[in-house]
């Protein structure tokens, strides 16, 4: 088996590894609802990759 990297370092004891990436959507104050993802001990804003141009989140509908 392949060792998968990330660009965050995650301690190989931590849930949330890059092989257990927990999504979720959330809304804070006045920002809409965006997508999310815990890896490690910290949470990336999907969105805010894909307004870099580092990802996409696909169509929108």
């Amino acid at each position: 088996m392949s060792t998968k990297k990330t660009f965050l370092p995650v301690d190989s004891r931590s849930d949330f590894s890059i092989y257990n990436l927990p999504y979720g959507v959330f809304s804070s104050g006045t920002l809409s609802p965006r997508v999310r993802v815990a890896i490690g001990h910290q949470i990336v804003d999907l969105s805010q990759l894909e307004e870099a141009g580092l990802f996409s989140l696909g169509s929108h509908a």
